[in-house]
């Protein structure tokens, strides 16, 4: 079905639950029927090695065989001299990314057209809320998704980029007084 274009996606069970750690705030997380888990699983399976590629070393977010004892790691090795960090976090990450710019950085790196336009018509998989209500979502990717922490890490390399940029002209510009 999938090779032939046919292929349907079920859409998302949209459940809220509490975030850890901070009961009054409550993050929605989409659960992906089992037939849209399986073809999830395959397209991750081909694009995430396409994109480990590219992603940087300082990435450890949703990354195979990383996390935060890597990141632990790393900063216990690496960054130990560092005098100050930023800590950031973007609330509401997974409800709005944007499909149109998400789509483009994927086309970037995977040139299959089947892929691509198996992936615009998950984004656009139906959302089944817990109020009875339907909607096709025009940004977002469902938290909860198999596919959801790749398609994150592919559009949070490009601020990953930005800020390596910025962390080199800072340097630079004190290695100049």
């Amino acid at each position: 079905m999938v090779l032939n274009k046919e292929y349907k996606w079920t859409g998302v069970r949209q459940l809220t639950n509490p975030k850890p750690g901070k009961p009054e705030k409550i993050r929605p997380l989409g659960i992906p029927s089992i037939n849209d888990r399986l073809v999830q699983e395959v397209v991750r399976s081909i694009i995430e090695p396409i994109f480990e590629l590219t992603f940087l070393e300082t990435s450890f977010g949703f990354r195979p065989n990383r996390g935060c004892h890597t990141a632990l790691k790393f900063i216990n090795t690496r960054m130990k001299d560092s005098s100050w960090f930023v800590e950031g976090d973007i609330k509401g990450y997974f409800d709005n990314i944007d499909h149109n710019t998400l789509i483009k950085l994927i086309q970037k790196r995977v040139k299959d057209p089947l892929t691509i336009e198996l992936l615009k018509k998950g984004l656009k998989a139906k959302v089944f809320a817990e109020n009875n209500r339907v909607h096709i979502p025009e940004v977002g990717s469902p938290q909860g998704g198999i596919l959801s922490p790749l398609l994150s890490n592919i559009y949070l390399h490009e601020l990953d980029k930005f800020i390596e940029e910025l962390t080199k002209e800072y340097q630079n510009q004190g290695r100049q007084t």
